[in-house]
């Protein structure tokens, strides 16, 4: 369904022809991209809206990591006279989400905190029909809007207690790269706090493959959260090459909104994140990873269930 339909978005699409040979995956993904590109619109507003506040939080820190825009006062004083001064345009991430959300931390300090509360503890749930809709769509299976909502609702404890505990890990992981990369310790230490940096990287990295899997086994498996989290980490290394494949897909995503960033003054990457990005993100982690979850777990399950039956009968 192309995006004139995007009114419509429960429409029922074209579907696939019986007939049809398949056809490579890559012209596949951009294939399933065009047919439901008034949906991935529809669902990236609805989860871009939710998570925004988070993203604000997100975009402040990788700001702050890269030196765009430092949370040091006189470091992003001396930056901004710069970048005035030069007659460019201020390299910041997400330029106008820190806007919007700057003017409403300093207007009212409290409503901004109390919206990344409340977008922190509904994060997982609707990350889980997030994730719900675009594995069915990766599945070419249907999948109405509605099932954002539904399927939030119906996962809402498992969504929960994994969204928590991945913003909980990110928050050590910066904390720990933060702390090991800190100036003006003594050189027998240096070089500890190096490796232990590196290291950290090397687990962000790791946790980077992991979150492929982990809430699509959430809206697929009736599984505990540990379990969810050990497959996951199992699926980071035997699913190595697809994961590469994602990181890089994400990558070129991410360089192209920061190449766009300084367009319109940043209005062009903020409409392109409002509009398709994070779906697009999103969809790139499913489709490529999802055959992984399907040739260890569900076709090992489909085998027994088989051999079941016939014992039975």
């Amino acid at each position: 369904m192309g995006l004139f339909n995007i009114f419509y978005p429960n429409r029922p699409g074209k579907g696939v022809d019986r007939d049809e040979p398949p056809k490579h995956a890559f012209f596949q993904f951009w294939t399933l991209i065009w047919r439901k590109l008034s949906r991935f619109v529809l669902l990236n507003v609805m989860y871009f809206v939710a998570v925004s506040p988070l993203l604000f939080v997100l975009l402040v820190v990788l700001n702050d990591f890269f030196g765009f825009v430092p949370l040091d006062p006189e470091h992003a004083a001396a930056v901004a006279a710069a970048t005035e001064e030069s007659g460019g345009y201020l390299p910041a991430l997400g330029w106008f989400v820190l806007m919007l959300y700057g003017y409403i931390l300093d207007a009212a300090p409290p409503v901004l905190f109390g919206l990344i509360i409340v977008s922190a503890l509904l994060y997982g749930p609707l990350t889980c029909g997030f994730t719900y809709i675009l594995r069915n769509f990766a599945r070419q299976e249907h999948a109405w809007m509605s099932d954002f909502w539904a399927r939030a609702k119906a996962n809402f404890i498992p969504g929960l207690k994994m969204g928590l505990l991945e913003l909980l890990f990110l928050l050590l992981m910066y904390a720990s790269i933060t702390a090991t990369g800190a100036e003006g310790v003594e050189a027998s230490l240096s070089l500890m706090m190096t490796v232990c940096r590196y290291a950290m990287f090397g687990v962000l990295l790791i946790y980077l493959f992991m979150r492929n899997y982990l809430y699509v086994m959430v809206v697929t498996f009736d599984l505990k959260i540990r379990a969810v989290v050990r497959n996951a980490f199992f699926f980071a290394v035997l699913g190595l090459p697809r994961n590469l494949i994602v990181l890089l897909g994400q990558a070129a995503v991410i360089l192209a909104l920061i190449a766009v960033n300084p367009v319109m003054y940043g209005m062009l990457e903020f409409l392109l994140l409002l509009l398709i990005a994070v779906s697009l993100l999103g969809f790139i982690s499913i489709f490529t990873t999802y055959p992984v979850i399907q040739r260890f777990m569900l076709e090992p399950m489909r085998k027994k269930e088989e051999e079941e039956q016939a014992g039975e009968a």
